[in-house]
């Protein structure tokens, strides 16, 4: 029998089981219904990061020990190319999109229903917010957990995992770096991030 380090029963009412939705709004601050779903998707990390500081003088102990920088790191997959998504993750002034428009690069047969992405030019970043769901069905009944981040910016460009036809699993994902940073109109003790859970 597996000598286990946790000899007690596991709750399993309290299990976070899934991945999650995607919700972004294009301004920081509470998510309002102008937010969209980013489309099908998997959350791939989720890590809150502080950097502190501590005064010490001379030989002495440290006086005060402290958080100077308090942020968040999220990094999802998408599945579905929809230029109007991306263009809000990225701050919504920093691309050009179009839908269902006319092709200027395709070849033939292709005038109608296209989907255009185009980058390229300083810009300063807009942040925005974002919304994860996550719906684990536990004991019958179904759970729900929220996490949302008040002020969130893109941290870098855009990374297609590159996959053959043939592949067992063929879908070219576009990979995200979300940053969460303080939001400091809120008040302390919430402004970088939220949990709410009615898991147990």
């Amino acid at each position: 029998m597996a000598n286990l380090q946790n000899s007690a029963p596991v709750h399993s009412g309290t299990a976070l089981l899934g991945n999650y939705i995607m919700e972004w709004a294009a301004s920081s601050g509470v998510l309002s219904s102008s937010a969209v779903n980013l489309g099908l998707g998997a959350l791939t990390g989720f890590t809150e990061t502080w950097e502190k500081y501590a005064a010490q003088e001379a030989n002495g102990p440290a006086m005060i020990e402290g958080v100077a920088t308090h942020t968040l790191q999220i990094t999802f997959d998408l599945f579905e190319f929809w230029p109007v998504n991306f263009d809000n993750l990225r701050g919504g002034n920093f691309d050009v999109e179009t839908a269902s428009t006319s092709a200027a690069f395709h070849g033939t047969g292709a005038s109608t229903g296209i989907n255009a992405f185009s980058t390229g030019g300083k810009t300063t970043l807009s942040p925005g917010c974002i919304k994860l769901t996550n719906y684990s069905f536990n004991n019958g009944s179904t759970s729900e957990t929220v996490i949302v981040v008040y002020k969130a910016y893109a941290d870098a460009g855009m990374t297609l995992a590159i996959k053959t036809d043939s592949d067992t699993d063929p879908v070219n994902a576009t990979q995200w770096t979300i940053i969460g940073k303080l939001d400091t109109a809120r008040t302390k003790g919430d402004q970088l991030f939220k949990i709410e859970t009615d898991l147990g």
